[in-house]
């Protein structure tokens, strides 16, 4: 088990677990930790004692007999299991993020574009199981998963943690509230002008 500290003081650990590979940053001051594929797996199959995900194509196995997984375009979506776990402290959550060289880059010369599809579910403080990403491949060409693939990246972040209180109205003025009352997310203005012919 490795503890890592960031330039605020924060400390967290990284658990490997049988078949992964130790988180790697490309540069101290860099954000996020880059993670590789142990396996494709089951995020509902549960977990083993080691606190593995549940495992359909370990990836993992001798290199003489190692598998590539296939993630064609017009497939809904794989998880991969990042053979680590996480213990991130109170005040803190993490993000399975892609990496910048990720979102489109060359494999055998073909242009590939990925997206990771758990991107803004939060890896809460408690959590110690095995990290995965859900992978959709948006772009043309198939994508070839193998082990210790690297295509996304682990971000820890703070987050407030507040109290929550149940009301028949909210407190504050009437005339502060009325700025934006019961529109939407984006109300305020729309992305082309008014005088647009659409």
């Amino acid at each position: 088990m490795n503890t890592t500290e960031g330039h605020a003081g924060l400390r967290f650990q990284f658990k490997v677990l049988d078949g992964g590979e130790e988180p790697k940053r490309g540069k101290p001051s860099d954000v996020g930790w880059d993670l590789f594929a142990r396996a494709i797996v089951d995020p509902l199959g549960g977990f083993g004692d080691d606190g593995r995900r549940c495992t359909v194509v370990d990836l993992s196995t001798p290199l003489d007999k190692r598998p590539t997984y296939i993630l064609h375009p017009d497939s809904k979506s794989v998880a991969v299991g990042l053979g680590v776990a996480v213990s991130i402290p109170a005040g803190y959550a993490g993000f399975v993020k892609p990496r910048g060289g990720a979102v489109r880059f060359r494999q055998d010369g073909k242009i590939i574009r990925l997206v990771i599809a758990n991107e803004g579910v939060p890896i809460d403080p408690g959590f110690t199981g095995e990290i995965w990403a859900e992978v959709v491949n948006v772009g043309e060409n198939p994508f070839r998963i193998k082990y210790g693939s690297r295509f996304c990246q682990l971000v820890v972040v703070s987050a407030l943690v507040g109290e929550a209180e149940i009301v028949s109205e909210f407190s504050g003025s009437k005339q502060f509230l009325n700025l934006r009352g019961r529109m939407a997310n984006g109300s305020s203005g729309a992305i082309d002008p008014p005088s647009s012919p659409l």
